[in-house]
């Protein structure tokens, strides 16, 4: 399972996409459409404490 929340922690880093890759175990692509959602909500690190891990 894609660990999101790692995955925006990791880039809040200055880690680059194929180094989130690598870390989180999953696709260079799954990093860039996390990325790529993630700004298109307007999420950034660290989420707000109220959003919880259930969907």
């Amino acid at each position: 399972m894609t660990n999101y929340r790692e995955i925006l922690r990791l880039h809040s880093l200055g880690l680059n996409k194929t180094e989130i890759a690598t870390s989180c175990q999953c696709a260079r692509n799954t990093v860039a459409a996390t990325l790529q959602r993630a700004a298109n909500c307007g999420l950034l690190w660290p989420l707000p404490d109220e959003m919880s891990e259930v969907l």
